[in-house]
């Protein structure tokens, strides 16, 4: 029999008949004037004029907004607000299945792409089940694994059934027949088996997955009853509906019998191939009985998972099952609550134990929500998964059990019938639903099967099968948490001065006059007419008269008559300081208005602007302080997120009421050259730089822009991967050269230019995976740049193909110094576990700079599975360093430097009481020219406010000057916090800080806190 290979197939577009809803929705207000601003402003076409009257806007589409604020921010009135969707947050299930997950399945099935997106990470630091682990990734020295761009093939093939012991049991006749048995067994090319619908369907919905599974190679479970259903359903589909006959799909079913129902259904024990047995009495005796209908046949045994579960797996393989499935619920709990995780890990662990892991098929299902949790349950010790959840909610169910209660599913999946057809508005004769379900269910295995591959190329593995039980390159949450607060409690090791750095070659900075960020502030005004707020402040323009009584009383500016106008204009929201005005004074516009029709209601903005780790209030304090350069007022107050552990879960211990220290005096600069015997010196005058932005990824205002206020900052830029625009020449003395792994637009000039070459061995935000431009944003001018072709999508490969030693990387690292000798060179790595071993690697093979990227930074397109899940987070990868170096005695020689995800002068702070000694900017320089992280950087055109763009019309929404302003401002307030936090602790230079974790306490009590 011919199998299926689902490497050859491809995803095929199957839009959803509902759609699922969007998180967000747009509400137009009676101020609104029908201007049109909003539908110019949009890229995502959320707004266009009344079909009816054109002179008037529609209502803005529900299910399209992307969260863009454009419309918003540049509407004339303030007539737009944002409002969390109720009936996003009615998908699903809050505990598994969360909104996102439902609509992430939903969009995967109807394009079969991996999900990718802009502006990094910004959900919870980790938490329990599949968010305590982290799979680890290889770093710089490894094979090159690239399963998913065609540079090399990736093994998702596993195999179903017992195993021979050893190849003595096998037993030859003298004429060289076998005469032993050979268990019988199937490959399956993906490790993904389809179980049952776990709520009531209608039987087009199992002939979509019988389909699917044919197609894919795999195997689809059916009890007995379900087959006839399925088996109908085909008999009366109408003439030319392309759906084939029920035997066509019998090699790919699993027929699941309680034990008992065995001798009942001996014919469809003849044909088939895989045999499902539940829990009960006399499993290994109806097992005997199917054997002797049909001795091809493979067994399943079902097991629970529940306590004691190990013991029975254990016993059953000593007894010859072939294959075992582990099951929990749709939720991912066992019978007795206990985690399916926390069995699984336990009898993967017995059967190693006891010999006999090899010999057997251990299958795991329940709670696989997302594409991430595939490889995680296989590195837990599962061969394969099944899936039941997934499946329905790629066919638009969206796991609300009405169905279990009696009601009628919305999206009519359990009645695909006249009524599914009615509510499709077509004929179920000419689009047959089993045909459009099949398609979208492979659709989303494809997209599931390329994420796997994603983690296992990461790993620097080429066999799904390796990955089985391969805890070692597991990381752990909670074990990584408890060893991070033994060494903050440890108080941590200082480093001491360097005599032997570079001291007598000339400072790029030395020659000229700096401007300090902190003594270069000016206003650099906003661009958009609205100003968000923490209160919204309604007007019913039913009551209201204009009298004008709250202008007058208002002394915010909330409340404004344009010049020539009878009518009151829009309340400035982002004046008003709310119910604290109402509640102590007298002359508050809610208390004057006599005719009542003022409201003053928290603003929806806490809900629709930001996320976990950047939230609402830490993006208005840095447009606050990009807009005026002013520090935070509160000079105690922690600045962090809400993301639960890392430097949100950190606070800094008061400061000393002694310290005589005066905040001007105190020495923040950093040396980046501290090797004995190499003599450029480079001293930058904050403890940070800007991080690499390619051409390609930002657009070029912001480019410059950046790199004017590096100048005034007195610190540098990187390039990114890119390439080196000749607009930057000009500053060539702020800008790092960045060499990728494509090789992007470098060039001996390109070196030679830059007092710093940085390679980028891998990026925090997608480690192990490589650099990736989509081909919407290779604009001919990026291209000319790359030396590409336009319109093609550029990936960088993982890792140098040119590096697989510690010897190659030195040679990289002559390579560049024979080019440019007085050159100082920065290698930028991700946080795998080993990332200390790393760090020391680089060391000897002379690099200047080790520059740790985390995976919370932002980027312009990473594959969603890569964020948080592999590698460590950025806080763990500096103590581990930093303490390594400490005890190798090379920690003073070498400099280091930590980013992804610095967003405060705290986590500046933070991080260098760690252990680093600066930090690399990106995301937080995006927010002070007004990103609201939005994650669009990489849909279409780019990013709708002209930052994340290499759209011309887009572009120049900003101008160089305002850029390096905003930027600039930012700098100089950030540096003045700093200064403060230094000041009060007694501390006159920022490198007395490095280490200092004594100045660091977590912000609750106990092994509970998430740091």
């Amino acid at each position: 029999m011919h199998e299926p290979d689902s490497t050859l197939l491809v995803p095929r577009s199957a839009e959803a008949h509902h759609g699922a809803p969007r998180r967000y929705l747009i509400e137009r207000d009676d101020y609104c004037v029908n201007c049109g601003t909003c539908a110019t402003a949009c890229l995502y076409g959320c707004h266009e004029r009344s079909a009816a009257d054109a002179r008037r806007m529609a209502d803005a589409k529900p299910d399209c907004c992307r969260n863009c604020f454009a419309c918003v921010l540049r509407c004339p009135r303030n007539a737009l607000t944002m409002h969390v969707n109720p009936a996003y947050e009615d998908l699903g299930h809050a505990e598994v299945y969360t909104p996102d997950a439902i609509l992430a399945i939903q969009d995967q099935a109807a394009d079969g792409k991996v999900p990718v997106s802009g502006a990094g990470y910004g959900g919870p630091f980790d938490g329990s089940g599949y968010d305590n682990l982290w799979t680890d990734m290889s770093e710089i020295v490894r094979p090159t694994r690239d399963g998913i761009h065609g540079r090399e093939h990736i093994s998702a093939t596993v195999h179903l059934g017992r195993r021979i012991a050893d190849l003595c049991e096998l037993r030859f006749d003298p004429l060289g027949q076998l005469e032993s048995h050979i268990p019988p067994g199937r490959e399956i090319p993906i490790p993904i088996l389809f179980g049952p619908p776990p709520v009531p369907v209608h039987p087009q919905v199992l002939t979509s997955l019988a389909m699917a599974a044919s197609r894919l190679g795999t195997f689809f479970t059916l009890r007995p009853q379900d087959l006839a259903r399925c088996a109908r359903e085909v008999k009366d589909a109408p003439s030319g509906a392309g759906v084939r006959t029920v035997e066509d799909f019998f090699n790919h079913l699993i027929i699941r019998m309680h034990p008992g129902e065995v001798s009942q259904h001996e014919e469809i024990l003849t044909w088939a191939s895989m045999l499902e047995l539940d829990p009960g009495k006399n499993q290994f005796e109806a097992i005997e009985t199917a054997r002797t209908v049909n001795p091809q046949l493979v067994t399943i045994v079902r097991v629970a998972a529940r306590a004691g579960a190990d013991e029975e797996i254990l016993r059953l393989a000593r007894q010859g099952a072939e294959v075992i499935h582990l099951s929990a619920d749709l939720f991912g709990r066992g019978d007795d609550g206990i985690p399916l995780l926390e069995c699984l890990t336990t009898s993967h662990a017995r059967l190693v134990s006891a010999g006999l892991r090899d010999q057997v098929t251990l299958l795991a299902s329940g709670g696989l929500a997302a594409a991430e949790h595939v490889p995680k349950t296989i590195m837990l010790g599962a061969d394969a998964v099944f899936l039941d959840g997934p499946l329905l909610a790629a066919m638009e169910c969206t796991l609300c059990r009405r169905c279990e209660r009696g009601e009628v599913c919305p999206n009519y999946v359990g009645l695909v019938d006249d009524t599914w057809a009615d509510a499709n508005g077509e004929d179920a004769s000419a689009v047959p639903f089993y045909r459009w379900g099949a398609t979208r269910t492979i659709n989303l295995m494809l997209a599931w099967r390329d994420q796997l591959l994603e983690v296992l190329g990461a790993m620097g593995l080429r066999d799904v099968r390796r990955l089985r039980g391969e805890t070692g390159r597991a990381i752990f949450a909670d074990e990584k948490r408890q060893e991070f607060i033994t060494r903050l409690g440890s108080g941590g090791s200082p480093t001491l001065d360097n005599p032997h750095g570079a001291t007598h070659a000339v400072d790029i900075f030395a020659n000229r006059d700096q401007v300090l960020p902190d003594a270069a502030q000016r206003s650099a005004p906003r661009r958009f007419p609205v100003l968000p707020g923490d209160w919204l402040v309604t007007v019913d323009r039913d009551r209201c008269v204009d009298c004008g009584i709250c202008v007058d009383s208002c002394r915010y500016g909330v409340h404004r008559r344009a010049d020539g106008k009878t009518s009151l204009a829009t309340p400035v929201n982002g004046k008003c300081i709310g119910a604290v005005c109402q509640e102590r004074n007298d002359w508050c516009c809610v208390t004057v208005c006599p005719w009542d029709a003022i409201r003053l209601e928290p603003s929806p903005l806490e809900r629709v602007l930001g996320d976990q780790r950047w939230t609402t209030e830490l993006l208005k304090e840095t447009y606050r302080q990009a807009r005026t350069g002013a520090p935070c007022e509160e000079v105690q107050r922690d600045w962090r997120g809400r993301s639960g552990g890392g430097f949100d879960s950190l606070i800094f211990v008061p400061a000393s009421n002694t310290a005589k220290i005066r905040p001007e005096d105190v020495d923040i600069s950093v040396n980046l050259n501290r090797r004995k015997g190499h003599d450029t010196a480079l001293t930058i005058a904050v403890p940070w730089y800007g991080g690499g932005m390619s051409y390609g990824s930002i657009s070029l205002p912001v480019m410059v822009g950046r790199a004017i206020a590096a100048r005034a900052s007195g610190t540098l830029i990187s390039t990114g991967e890119g390439g080196y625009p000749e607009e930057l020449v000009p500053y060539r003395d702020q800008v790092i050269t960045q060499i990728a792994t494509g090789l992007f637009g470098v060039s001996e000039a390109t070196i030679c230019r830059s007092p710093v070459v940085e390679f980028k061995y891998a990026q925090g935000a997608k480690p192990g995976l490589g650099g990736h431009l989509l081909g919407e944003k290779n604009t001919a001018d990026v291209a000319k740049m790359r030396q590409a072709v336009p319109g093609t999508a550029l990936f960088s490969p993982f890792p140098f193909h040119s590096v697989y030693s510690v010897e190659d990387h030195k040679k990289h690292l002559d390579w560049i110094r024979s080019i440019h000798p007085g050159v100082l060179i920065s290698v930028k790595v991700s946080t795998p576990a080993d990332v200390d071993m790393v760090a020391v690697g680089s060391y000897y093979a002379g690099a200047n700079i080790v520059n740790l990227d985390g995976a919370y930074g932002g980027t312009g397109a990473a594959p969603d599975i890569a964020k948080k899940n592999i590698a460590m987070p950025l806080e763990y990868a500096i103590v581990q360093v930093h303490d390594f170096l400490v005890s190798e005695g090379i920690r003073d020689d070498i400099v280091l430097i930590a980013g992804g995800g610095i967003r405060s002068a705290d986590d500046i702070l933070k991080a260098i009481a760690l252990g680093a000694d600066g930090c690399v900017l990106g995301t937080a320089e995006l927010v002070a020219i007004d990103c609201v992280r939005c994650c669009n950087c990489e849909r279409g055109r780019g990013c709708p406010l002209g930052i994340a763009t290499t759209d011309p019309e887009l572009a120049s929404q900003l101008t160089t000057e305002w850029v390096s302003q905003r930027i600039g401002n930012m700098h100089g307030a950030w540096a003045a916090q700093i200064r403060r936090r230094l000041a009060g602790w007694g501390l006159e230079r920022i490198r007395d800080l490095v280490g200092r974790r004594d100045l660091l306490r977590t912000a609750g009590t106990g092994t509970e806190v998430r740091p």
